[in-house]
């Protein structure tokens, strides 16, 4: 074999090794973002269910891919009765390092048992590290049932 023939080898060889690459990378990106997540409304239980005295904590389990694994994520939300309004409800997620909060009757907060952040019943901080407020949810009744508004964002994913 000449030096000519060996370069249109090695040259064929390349752009072959190139084009499985290029489809072995594709395969995984399309992979990675190919299952939509659980978004929109969402019916998280009955209206006469909620409490107009305290917020009653709910935890939804959601579907959700990550890379490309998938995983059922637990969600925590806080949710209060104000009637003759719609329902007040708040990720429990702390903004701080995204720890899960607890809603205190005793002191009337919301708090982070990791860094000992604070939060009032509007999501406010009132103490500690957290940079954000709790993230507040969109809430409708219909009916009889009680949804919330899925965030954009994957914050409420710990």
């Amino acid at each position: 074999m000449d030096r000519r023939g060996a370069l249109a080898t090695i040259l064929a060889l390349l752009v072959g090794l190139g084009g499985s690459i290029t489809g072995l990378i594709a395969a995984f990106i399309s992979n990675a973002f190919g299952r939509p997540r659980a978004k929109g409304w969402i019916k998280v239980g009955k209206a006469e269910d909620l409490s107009p005295d305290t917020f009653g904590r709910i935890v939804l389990t959601l579907e959700h891919r990550h890379a490309w694994m998938d995983a059922s994520v637990p969600m925590t939300i806080f949710v209060k009765d104000m009637y003759p309004k719609d329902p007040i409800a708040y990720l429990g997620t702390c903004s701080h390092l995204g720890c899960t909060v607890a809603w205190k009757d005793k002191s009337k907060l919301f708090e982070c048992p990791c860094h000992g952040g604070k939060y009032n019943a509007k999501g406010e901080v009132v103490d500690g590290p957290p940079p954000r407020p709790l993230t507040q949810l969109k809430t409708r009744i219909k009916g009889e049932d009680f949804f919330i508004l899925l965030p954009e964002k994957r914050e409420g994913m710990a």
